[in-house]
């Protein structure tokens, strides 16, 4: 499919994501919605009603669901349900199969996921749940729970640095006034009864009548990971022996109440009412304010990604996003999150898991088509940050999460979008009681003025080579003067000529190539195809192996440096790198004669592959013997600077000393003996002239030499110098049938210097000043 799009010219919408559908079918009083999908992805007509509805409901949809498999409803066409044809996570994958792309993350990580993605019967078995609970595991329990966090962390961040963290609350309905017996110290320690309807109390609580009694929201259990490996879970100690829920009066731990502070930003969909709540309850509950990370909710990232599609539930994301179906109207789990997650359902304990997993898998599939989209030459960003691609995408993840923290999509401007840019701009600032602003972060704006002539993944990804590396010197001044300080060591660098050659590879009028244009056919399958007008001045060599004939044949109609040529052939082509260093090994006149190209062409598969190719044996040897040499250079430069600041402090001092002194010493000698060091290693000049007149008479000495009729031809350099100056060869007919030079009055160079006097030595001996 993504060959298909690039052998068409780039369409209108090419920069949106996932569009909107072609009719208006998604929607809660209309055809698609999560209730109809659930219903035709577990084969029922009718959602289930009475006794234990939530898990025979949930047990129907896992049975249905096939792993590998997305079978859509017939409730809509294809076009209506996954506008994109295809769900992004599916793009970001093929792209990754080809080489010279983005390799965070790698193939294996991906092929993994896609395996995993699904919600189905065995999206619990490779997952490590581990669940501690608040006001009553010991300290020794949290401090185990937050190590082994800490550990599973780095390892989700040596896969993917993304920095946040998918985090979801289940909640318990309850009355308020259960929710102040349990945080009143009066009931620490005691079972608290929830009451079964509002204002029920004993007599002795008359306290409660000074507070509404009211149905609210208690956070049950706070669940974090990836849902694909691991599982945190931070519960609420209660217990439902019979219909309604106990639990003991309860503070919250000091390590427990750290530990919540310290996460990461939590990122999810309707995750900032989730922190909210959390942050209410337990700061109850520990008697002071416990303040998380602001939230980042995917929304605003699916916005600034390129979504437009009309609905931004999880049922109607997770379709098009990740390709999984998911069941959301099974979400009350019948009234049970309160219990231990071991006592739960298996059908509750994988809706857990699923929510999680939907919250990591979609913030980096929406992360990885900003950054193919943004960035699609890899190389060349890594040339101008002098940084590799784990480094880069975590820069680039903390730069874009961070500009849409504590943000939410403004639904009108967002149901009113005409274009990426509108759809970035109803991502709005969140204000003082959390209600989208007026206001557009800053840097959302930056993020889209680096956005090129690219095309999003699902409308076939970045087409032309060429037109991306020269987008890329743009978009690192954008990032040098909009980024924070923290990311200020990936722009240290200013751009220089070099650098600006090595990015356009040699060539110039790039900005006026057609972003376009159909790509050849010759190059559909490759990651980043050449831009269809270079085709003709481009490297095409076409034997099997290499030799300085077939390279000189192959860049002879090119017509262009070697250098930028041959570079220019190994970003099309990286995988052929090691092919050409295998071919220099056995050829040593080979691999003396394209020495310069082994640290280019070497750095440049580090930079897509993460690895060095296999050395050439001759070329190490002569790097290091180089960089040796430069070594031993730079030791000898500072001892000789150390010995001249050494000089230079001693003769100041005896130079103060003597201008202390005045008329009582020799005031010469010092500065005589500072010219000598100074001019230890110049040799001696014995005409006694100034060093300007010297050069004078020198050059004029010069010049009456090579004007003699001797028969020694000039130097072309001084040709060209006298006939500027006005002179013109007059030939004479002699014994050596030389020519002499004269001016159009008939003065040769001598003569002709004669006319200016100059300064005897009589001025003066030449002083140190």
């Amino acid at each position: 499919m993504i060959d298909m799009k690039r052998a068409l010219v780039m369409k209108e919408r090419a920069d949106i994501l996932v569009p909107r559908t072609r009719d208006d079918v998604w929607g809660a009083v209309k055809a698609v919605n999560k209730t109809s999908l659930t219903k035709a992805w577990a084969g029922m007509n009718q959602v289930p009603r009475g006794k234990n509805r939530d898990a025979r409901c949930m047990r129907a949809f896992l049975n249905h669901i096939e792993r590998g498999v997305l079978a859509l409803p017939c409730i809509a066409t294809r076009e209506n349900l996954i506008p994109a044809k295809s769900p992004v996570f599916d793009y970001i994958r093929e792209f990754a199969s080809r080489p010279g792309s983005w390799i965070v993350p790698d193939r294996q990580a991906l092929n993994y996921w896609s395996q995993n993605r699904a919600l189905d019967e065995k999206s619990c078995t490779a997952v490590e749940v581990c669940e501690i609970y608040a006001g009553t595991s010991p300290d020794e329990d949290i401090e185990e729970f937050v190590e082994w966090v800490k550990q599973r962390r780095q390892e989700d961040e040596m896969i993917f640095p993304m920095g946040v963290m998918s985090l979801d609350c289940e909640e318990v309905h309850v009355h308020r006034w259960d929710v102040l017996r349990v945080l009143n110290k009066e009931y620490l320690g005691k079972k608290v009864k929830f009451a079964g309807e509002l204002n029920e109390r004993k007599e002795e609580e008359t306290w409660l009548d000074d507070f509404e009694d009211r149905i609210m929201s208690l956070p049950a259990k706070i669940m974090f990971g990836n849902g694909l490996s691991w599982m945190g879970i931070i519960s609420l100690p209660m217990k439902k022996p019979k219909k309604r829920y106990t639990m003991e009066g309860i503070r919250l731990q000091e390590k427990l109440a750290v530990f919540l502070e310290d996460l990461p930003a939590a990122v999810g969909l309707g995750v900032t009412e989730d922190i909210r709540l959390i942050q209410e309850t337990y700061s109850e509950m520990f008697d002071r304010q416990i303040v998380m990370r602001k939230p980042i909710e995917l929304e605003s990232l699916a916005a600034l990604a390129g979504y437009a599609h009309q609905a931004r539930n999880m049922t109607s994301m997770s379709l098009n996003v990740l390709g999984v179906a998911m069941n959301k109207i099974s979400s009350v789990a019948d009234d049970s999150w309160g219990l231990p997650y071991e006592e739960l359902e298996a059908e509750f304990q994988r809706y857990l898991v699923g929510d999680v997993k939907f919250g990591y898998l979609t913030t980096a599939t929406l992360l990885s088509a900003l950054i193919v989209e943004l960035f699609p030459d890899p190389e060349a960003i890594l040339y101008l940050t002098v940084s590799n691609q784990e480094g880069f995408i975590a820069m680039f993840c903390r730069l874009v999460l961070s500009a849409v923290q504590n943000t939410a999509v403004y639904n009108e401007s967002y149901r009113n979008a005409e274009s990426r840019m509108d759809l970035a701009m109803s991502i709005r600032v969140r204000d003082e009681n959390g209600r989208p602003s007026s206001t557009t972060p800053r840097d959302v704006v930056m993020v889209m003025q680096l956005r090129g002539a690219s095309p999003t993944v699902t409308s076939g990804g970045p087409r032309a080579l060429h037109v991306a590396r020269n987008k890329t010197i743009e978009q690192y001044q954008i990032l040098k003067v909009n980024a924070d300080a923290s990311f200020a060591a990936f722009f240290r660098d200013p751009i220089t000529p070099e650098k600006v050659m090595y990015v356009k590879l040699g060539r110039r009028g790039l900005g006026f190539m057609d972003p376009a244009a159909p790509v050849h056919i010759d190059d559909r399958r490759r990651y980043l195809p050449p831009h269809p007008d270079t085709r003709a001045t481009l490297f095409n060599h076409r034997g099997r192996t290499f030799s300085i004939s077939s390279i000189l044949r192959s860049s002879a109609t090119a017509a262009r440096p070697l250098r930028e040529l041959f570079i220019e052939w190994a970003r099309i082509r990286p995988s052929e790198i090691p092919r050409f260093f295998r071919d220099c090994r056995h050829d040593v006149q080979m691999s003396k004669t394209y020495r310069h190209l082994y640290e280019p062409l070497r750095l440049m598969h580090r930079r897509l592959f993460d690895e060095d190719p296999a050395g050439i044996e001759f070329m190490e040897r002569f790097v290091q013997e180089k960089q040796e040499d430069t070594r031993q250079f730079l030791l000898e430069h500072i001892r000789t600077l150390e010995e001249e600041l050494t000089f230079s402090q001693t003769m100041l001092m005896r130079l103060e000393r003597e201008i202390e002194m005045a008329g009582d010493v020799d005031r010469v000698a010092t500065r005589n003996e500072v010219r000598a060091f100074m001019f230890r290693d110049r040799p001696a000049d014995t005409s006694g002239l100034r060093p300007a007149l010297a050069y004078k008479v020198r050059r004029e000495r010069q010049l009456e030499t090579d004007t003699e009729d001797d028969g020694i031809p000039m130097k072309r350099q001084r040709i060209h110098v006298l006939q500027r100056l006005g002179y013109q060869e007059e030939t004479e007919t002699g014994h050596h049938g030389g020519s002499q030079w004269m001016s159009r009055r008939g003065q040769s160079p001598s003569e002709r210097l004669q006319m200016f006097p100059v300064p005897g030595p009589e001025v003066g001996q030449l002083e140190c000043r």
